[in-house]
């Protein structure tokens, strides 16, 4: 049975209202991912098609998405914001290490290499990384182990979630306090942040203001898109190709080609990031 792009629409994108729904009726102690997984789950054992992420076009919009979202995550990319905050950046470098010897290590032991090398980019990069793997290994004919990749993103949310939500809860707590207790400290900072930063002319600004349509900032990430898949003719047997679009990215953003939230600016990040999300079930 296979059902007419319009009803697979709404159902897509009901289970993905849902799973939003309850992630902040729950502040996100409950993560959307295991909603949306397990309204995915009862309604394949049950009356959805499989091919209803292809009916509903969210596989087609996904391969837009993953042309354009690494360019963003490279044009976000701040070396001045890296240097700032380098405590956390060596804490994240850490956590990912940690992660890399006890789940390599570890989990080539017990399960296999195969296995542990799958399990660690869900552990450590999030969802584009749990993609990146999950078509890595389909394309080896490795199909259970592209699932395993997304059954594990999903799951790492029960225990991830409500650890975030908590600590995050109990930073702004303590910002709070900090703030009451001396708010010109918060003024001060932010007079000095805005006053280093001079505005200069770059590349973007060449662009007077009333051509910038959402056209305008799709055609450039195209462009840039097009550019990184010739690069990885040359590159692809070494390199995947996430690694210069991220490079070509943050060139981009560094020289003033790209804005710092493109997606955004093209009035798509919010349909590309729910296809995005929804391709997860496949």
């Amino acid at each position: 049975m296979s059902w007419s792009l319009a009803a697979s629409l709404v159902v897509v994108c009901v289970i993905m209202f849902l799973g939003d729904l309850v992630s902040r009726k729950t502040s996100s102690k409950v993560s959307s991912l295991i909603v949306i997984a397990l309204c995915f789950m009862i309604g394949f054992w049950t009356v959805f098609p499989k091919d209803i992420l292809d009916t509903s076009m969210m596989n087609s919009l996904r391969e837009i998405t993953m042309l354009y979202i690494l360019l963003q995550v490279g044009a976000r990319f701040n070396l001045q914001l890296v240097k700032k905050d380098w405590r956390v950046v060596v804490t994240t470098l850490a956590a990912v290490a940690g992660i890399l010897v006890i789940v390599g290590v570890a989990g080539s032991l017990i399960f296999g290499r195969e296995t542990a090398l799958v399990a660690i980019p869900p552990l450590t990069g999030g969802g584009m990384a749990t993609i990146i793997m999950s078509d890595a290994a389909a394309s080896l004919g490795l199909e259970h182990l592209a699932m395993m990749a997304t059954i594990i993103y999903v799951l790492q949310g029960f225990v991830g979630f409500p650890l975030t939500s908590f600590f995050l809860r109990r930073e702004g707590v303590n910002l709070l306090k900090d703030f009451h207790a001396d708010p010109t400290r918060f003024v001060v900072e932010k007079e000095k942040t805005g006053g280093s930063e001079k505005a200069k002319k770059d590349l973007n600004s060449l662009v007077p203001e009333k051509y910038k349509s959402v056209a305008y900032y799709l055609a450039k990430l195209s462009v840039l898109a097009w550019i990184v898949t010739l690069i990885d003719k040359v590159t692809g047997a070494y390199v995947n190709i996430s690694i210069p679009m991220i490079l070509v990215g943050f060139l981009a953003g560094h020289f003033g080609l790209l804005e710092k939230d493109p997606l955004t600016k093209a009035n798509s990040g919010g349909i590309l990031q729910l296809a995005l999300t929804a391709s997860l079930m496949r």
